[in-house]
């Protein structure tokens, strides 16, 4: 069984392309990367195109995932 949080992010659309050090980076990809890295998220789906990101959790991982650790992420 997953657990999933739905997290709306309006610059996926407002600004979908992010400065780094060396190169452009899509939003999307750094998101996912970002909120991957998070103890017991399962999968990240974006959808780009509504400023939406889906994160789901697996309600058994030991490393079970709090809303605070996501925002925590995000932010």
């Amino acid at each position: 069984m997953t657990n999933s949080v739905r997290l709306e992010v309006p610059g996926c659309v407002t600004e979908p392309v992010i400065a780094s050090g060396c190169c452009a980076v899509m939003a999307e990809d750094l998101g996912k990367e970002e909120l991957m890295a998070v103890p017991g998220v399962h999968q990240v789906a974006v959808d780009q195109d509504r400023g939406l990101l889906t994160v789901s959790t697996l309600s058994n991982d030991s490393a079970r995932t709090e809303a605070c650790a996501i925002g925590a992420a995000r932010a």
